[in-house]
């Protein structure tokens, strides 16, 4: 390995012909040492036993002694027919089937890390799912999030989540003012559908055909009859239930490298800090924090 990088070293000063070009390329994707990510969870996640939310394709890689357990709302099975696109990809295997956002199978106090990559950003109430989040650790224990930076996504256009924007949705949830809840739910809806989305279907190659304000406003009517259903038919208790079994699964809010940065210090005040700031970190279009337990 450190022969490699020595040799990477050696290209960078003395220049590549099209052969050892071609060869750095090959393995530069192929190192976990210049991937931040794993870079990350080998320094910050040690040893123990945790659990990922949301790994599906793409399951943050740990040391052999790290043990992780798979959290997805559906099964493997499930999301392989969902996700046609990822037809050909390792799937992970769900161990425990459970919202992720609200992990009522998994104990307070009873996991030593707890990894979410590009799962925050799909919470109604960011605030609430960082708490329970955190509830679930071990002392010492920790929280390793990653979530992508708005303007180099899909997202790019849009509001930056701010703190009044989090703590409002924060308290009309812990309020249960399902109507205050109702009109947040469609204006996010309507942002997403109306920004996120058409940046996405043009990312895809796509010309959004026929995409206007009507045909908006009844994606987001669409979307709102389902989960006021939920809500009803359900009797439910939990709100963030009702958004899974809505399927109102959008990106609810975005960040940027320094209003993620404000919300996670605010976070750590708000505990008392009970918690601490390891690390933040660009890693291009997203931003990998790491929190631990104290």
């Amino acid at each position: 390995m450190y022969r490699i990088i020595k040799l990477f070293n050696t290209y960078k000063i003395y220049g590549f012909n099209a052969t050892s070009r071609r060869i750095f390329n090959f393995f530069k994707n192929k190192i976990p040492i210049l991937d931040a990510r794993r870079r990350l969870s080998f320094k910050y996640l040690t040893h123990g036993t945790g659990i990922e939310v949301g790994g599906l394709h793409n399951p943050l890689s740990v040391r052999d002694n790290v043990k992780v357990s798979y959290v997805d709302y559906e099964t493997k099975e499930r999301n392989q027919s969902r996700f046609l696109e990822l037809a050909g990809k390792r799937i992970v295997h769900t161990d425990i089937v459970d919202n992720g956002l609200v992990l009522s199978k998994v104990p307070d106090g009873s996991i030593d890390f707890l990894v979410a990559n590009h799962v925050l950003e799909h919470s109604p109430n960011i605030h609430q799912t960082m708490l329970i989040w955190a509830s679930k650790l071990k002392e010492n224990g920790t929280l390793f999030i990653t979530v992508p930076v708005a303007d180099q996504c899909f997202d790019r256009g849009r509001p930056i989540t701010d703190l009044e924007h989090i703590y409002n949705d924060f308290e009309i949830h812990m309020n249960n003012d399902k109507n205050s809840i109702l009109k947040a739910t469609r204006d996010h809806l309507y942002e997403w559908f109306s920004i996120s989305h058409v940046n996405s279907v043009r990312e895809n190659g796509c010309a959004p055909l026929n995409i206007d304000q009507k045909w908006n406003a009844s994606q987001v009517d669409m979307c709102m009859n389902k989960f006021e259903k939920a809500i009803h038919e359900k009797n439910l208790q939990n709100i963030a239930d009702a958004y899974t079994l809505s399927n109102t699964d959008i990106h609810f809010h975005t960040f940027s490298k320094n209003s993620f940065s404000t919300y996670l210090k605010s976070f750590v005040q708000y505990t008392n800090k009970k918690y601490k700031i390891m690390e933040i970190a660009g890693n291009g279009a997203e931003i990998i924090s790491v929190i631990q337990r104290i």
